[in-house]
């Protein structure tokens, strides 16, 4: 069952845009979806740290 959760973190975290590595996907699956999910819909709700502004300038230059 703790892949299959795995598996369903990594589904939203695709979706929502934002790619995770295994030991970030099994700390939001330890968190809860729903959990998961008021994070990024809140952010400023929770400890998530700004973006990098000069490594977005890098990858995206049009921004």
């Amino acid at each position: 069952m703790a892949d299959k959760n795995i598996q369903l973190m990594a589904h939203l975290m695709r979706r929502a845009g934002f790619g995770a590595t295994r030991d970030e996907l099994e700390l939001r699956t330890s968190k809860g979806y729903e959990e998961t999910v008021e994070e990024l819909l809140n952010p400023d709700s929770y400890e998530i740290p700004d973006f990098d502004l000069p490594s977005l300038l890098r990858y995206q230059p049009g921004f």
